[in-house]
């Protein structure tokens, strides 16, 4: 029985760490963005382009720190720890 609840206890803690250091982007914005996204820094790193429809939701593309842009030009850098909406055609940083 002890066994059982250290195991939940360790299960709840791995969950909440997780989510909580997951980059997570949502548009709610009524217009469909094409997001350039520049993951890492140097060799190692990557460009990817998500289209994110009104409502559309992704997570885990900047884990370890990104360059997010938005087609109208405007730009931020995150950790990768952050959960961030577009509204009104920018970013807005949920606490």
């Amino acid at each position: 029985m002890m066994y059982t609840s250290i195991l939940a206890a360790v299960a709840a803690v791995t969950l909440l760490t997780g989510a909580a250091q997951a980059f997570t982007l949502t548009n709610e914005d009524d217009k469909t963005y094409d997001v350039d996204i520049t993951v890492g820094q140097g060799s190692g790193s990557g460009d990817i382009t998500v289209e994110l429809v009104p409502g559309e939701m992704v997570e885990g593309i900047c884990n370890e720190g990104c360059t997010v842009t938005l087609e109208n030009g405007v730009e931020l850098a995150f950790t990768g720890s952050e959960t961030v909406t577009i509204k009104n055609g920018t970013f807005v940083q949920v606490e």
